[in-house]
């Protein structure tokens, strides 16, 4: 028995080596920014192009839709108010700046992190085991994200996906391609800005994103020193932490290895779940394909534990839970316990 209870404290308490963490929903939550941003662009857009707020969410929908995000390049661009546009390029532009100033003044505003975020991967660094993410989220709009919330040292490695550039031909407008390349060039200066100060990353195709394990495979085989390693890592020194069962669950499932539930991610103010699920779709109906707000799981993936708070996850490496509060004994605490010993 003993000899069980020492290999087990050793595989789930002292080996993790390498926490995977996901981004939206396990560090922060999304749509505590982007919703309030969008129930201010909405009225805005709908006064420069002349239409009703529906007719605004529908075809935002339909965009976000196609390209499978909320924070696509340019999403005006690639909607039929361009198609029609009658006035100059420029004209244009200037709404799309001023979509895109909102968008960054909402994030600046309201992106916070959940409660002990920061003081967990502090600790989980100070004790020299490496914070990686995994994250579907597009790569220069995730370190947008983590140097805003001064996290961004905190972590090794990070993959996420790469922009995705559209054909010459799906665009409405001569100009408008390369216009969007500027965009995109701008982007992977700051991507290249974080790769020479040391920080490893790497880019997958929006095809690959969890639960394929093309992300996870390559942190898996990816040393400390952003050198490729000779074999694999040790999966049970590996963890993975998530909000999404079907992606985050999902993709440790299939590589083997470990994962927690970020449980305390799920809430979300039944507006901001109207506004993504209802609102902002191609047809103003449910979402039913698996990536709403309110969509529900039949069947959950292997995890260890369900998380109340982001510092649970110190259990899972060898600390001690971090107190919210300065823990008060009273005075004759020490008494007592000396007593007990006797």
């Amino acid at each position: 028995m003993k000899s069980f209870m020492r290999k087990l404290k050793q595989r789930y308490f002292n080996d993790r080596k390498r926490l995977i963490w996901d981004a939206d929903g396990t560090l922060w939550n999304f749509w505590f920014y982007f919703c309030p941003f969008a129930d201010k662009v909405i009225p805005y857009l709908a006064e420069q192009f002349g239409v009703t707020y529906e007719e605004i969410e529908r075809e935002l929908g339909r965009v976000f839709k196609h390209f499978g995000t909320h924070e696509p390049i340019l999403p005006l661009l690639f909607t039929r108010f361009r198609r029609a546009w009658a006035g100059t390029d420029e004209a244009f532009y200037e709404i799309c700046d001023r979509y895109e100033q909102m968008l960054e003044q909402s994030r600046r505003k309201n992106l916070v992190v959940y409660p002990e975020v920061t003081s967990t991967l502090e600790t989980i660094y100070r004790r020299h085991k490496n914070n990686w993410m995994l994250s579907d989220g597009s790569m220069h709009n995730i370190l947008k994200k983590l140097d805003h919330l001064k996290l961004i040292s905190l972590f090794k490695g990070i993959v996420a996906v790469r922009a995705e550039v559209p054909p010459e031909d799906t665009f409405f407008k001569p100009n408008d391609f390369a216009r969007f390349h500027q965009v995109v060039d701008e982007s992977e200066v700051l991507i290249e800005s974080w790769r020479r100060r040391g920080l490893i990353l790497h880019m997958v195709d929006k095809t690959q994103q969890k639960p394929n394990l093309a992300g996870m495979d390559w942190i898996l085989n990816m040393g400390d020193d952003g050198r490729r390693l000779v074999k694999p890592m040790c999966k049970a020194h590996v963890l993975m932490i998530g909000d999404n069962p079907g992606k985050d669950l999902g993709v440790a499932q299939a590589a083997g290895i470990d994962a927690l539930w970020a449980g305390y991610g799920l809430y979300v103010p039944p507006a901001y779940i109207r506004m993504i699920d209802i609102r902002l779709t191609p047809d103003g109906r449910l979402r039913e394909d698996g990536h709403g707000i309110s969509y529900v799981p039949t069947q959950m993936p292997p995890r260890l534990d369900r998380l109340a708070c982001v510092s649970e996850v110190l259990r899972w490496v060898g600390f001690a839970i971090i107190q919210r509060e300065p823990r008060v004994l009273p005075a004759d605490a020490f008494a007592e316990s000396v007593a007990a010993d006797e």
